[in-house]
């Protein structure tokens, strides 16, 4: 059986936290007025929204802002990264290649579209699909789609343990530049 790896975007496959910010700041400050914003890609913005102490009133407000701003600054800031690609090409050749996200769909697809990843994809699995991490829900949905025995790699432990509440091994990485083949090989005993 074809085994997948399922990766985490935000942290994982991207670096995505200065745009992540840059939205969010840009779209608070519109209706509260600047603020310190919070970078931690394990953060929803209904989180972010919360820490920063936002009312309530403002918030549906802000955060439609916030993704309309996102959308905007992706095709700006989101740009293939060689080297990774390469990485994912060479995996796809004995893996299912999937994407289990916080990120709605719109600005996932978007950013995997920017990157060159988008149409390698064998899954996408989004916050529109069940309950965030660390719930195990997404991650849960992924495995009925790819039907094959699978690991996740994450770069929060917010991920980790949703991965591993759904049952999976689950490889922990700082970020894009520690992913490789031989690393996600070696992981699953596959090297």
């Amino acid at each position: 059986m074809r085994r997948a790896v399922l990766f985490d975007l935000d942290g994982t496959l991207i670096d995505s936290a200065a745009l992540h910010a840059d939205a969010f700041s840009r779209a608070v400050s519109l209706w509260w007025g600047p603020c310190e914003v919070p970078t931690r890609t394990d953060l929803t913005t209904q989180q972010k929204m919360e820490l920063i102490g936002l009312p309530g009133v403002l918030r549906d407000d802000a955060q439609r802002t916030t993704r309309q701003v996102t959308m905007e600054l992706i095709p700006k800031l989101v740009h293939p990264d060689e080297r990774l690609n390469a990485e994912i090409a060479d995996l796809r050749r004995d893996f299912s290649i999937g994407v289990v996200t916080n990120a709605r769909r719109a600005p996932a697809v978007a950013m995997l579209r920017a990157m060159g990843l988008w149409a390698g994809l064998n899954v996408l699995v989004t916050s529109e699909d069940g309950k965030h991490k660390p719930a195990p829900d997404l991650y849960l949905v992924a495995m009925r789609f790819v039907l094959a025995t699978s690991v996740a790699v994450e770069d929060s432990d917010t991920g980790v343990e949703a991965a591993e509440g759904a049952g999976l091994r689950c490889l922990k990485v700082r970020g894009p530049q520690d992913i490789t083949a031989k690393l996600v090989r070696d992981f699953c005993g596959h090297g």
